[in-house]
């Protein structure tokens, strides 16, 4: 299993879940699902997103993982 730590001690790892407020009272969630680099040696974070409680496996995402600190900052994470 892939895992990095946030600066803030927390880990992303497969499997964390993220939720952060959204605009109109809207919660988003990520899980995510890998953590792997790129052909460059970028690592990126594969995950699946889902907003209030709709979940749509069909709804994945990547981003780099520096993106992805700088988008889920505030985040409390949660594995499961």
């Amino acid at each position: 299993m892939a895992f990095l730590r946030r600066e803030s001690g927390q880990e992303i790892a497969e499997g964390a879940v993220f939720e952060r407020p959204r605009a109109n009272n809207v919660t988003e969630r990520v899980t995510v699902v890998s953590i792997a680099k790129d052909h460059a040696g970028i690592p990126h974070v594969r995950f699946r997103i889902s907003f209030s409680g709709y979940d749509d496996n069909a709804n994945m995402r990547t981003l780099a993982l520096a993106e992805f600190k700088q988008q889920y900052r505030a985040l409390r994470a949660t594995t499961h």
